[in-house]
């Protein structure tokens, strides 16, 4: 049984999401679509995700949440927040180059509203997952040079799969 969990409130301009337990990229499906349609509807201009209570997340998830950064900047100028007092998640923030582009905040500063849970969503094909993939180590690989040279290899080697066919 998977423990995780991916939570969404939204106030006026403000978005508030939380993402519990262990989260990898047979559970981010329906993050990522919610992350699309939230991210081209919406005129955010105060973002905060809160990771205090996630036990693990793997890179795949890490490129989806990395969409908030790019839409913060791009669109306001400014940094989203992200909550973590978890050590071990927030070295793999940092280690993924999320201390440029985001606040990461080793406390709740503020109350979250009500959350309602994102609904999931299923892979429909081997190639839909490659896409995700690909798409989120990218998202990464953008992030930063370092990031480039970590995720490069990653993203040609998703790109001549076979699977992709």
């Amino acid at each position: 049984m998977n423990d995780s969990q991916y939570l969404f409130a939204e106030s006026g301009n403000e978005c508030f999401l939380k993402i519990t337990g262990s989260v990898n990229y047979t559970t981010c499906l329906g993050f990522k679509k919610f992350t699309e349609q939230l991210l081209q509807r919406s005129k955010l201009n105060k973002i905060s995700i809160n990771l205090c209570e996630a036990k693990s997340i793997d890179s795949t998830n890490l490129g989806v949440i990395a969409k908030y950064a790019n839409y913060m900047i791009t669109h306001c100028g400014s940094k989203a927040i992200i909550y973590s007092t978890n050590p071990n998640i927030t070295s793999i923030l940092n280690g993924s180059g999320f201390g440029q582009v985001f606040e990461i905040v080793d406390e709740i500063r503020q109350p979250l509203p009500g959350l309602y849970p994102i609904p999931g969503s299923e892979f429909e094909s081997k190639k839909e997952i490659g896409d995700t993939l690909i798409e989120s180590h990218t998202t990464l690989m953008n992030l930063n040079e370092e990031n480039r040279e970590k995720y490069s290899n990653i993203v040609e080697a998703l790109r001549n799969s076979p699977s992709r066919s």
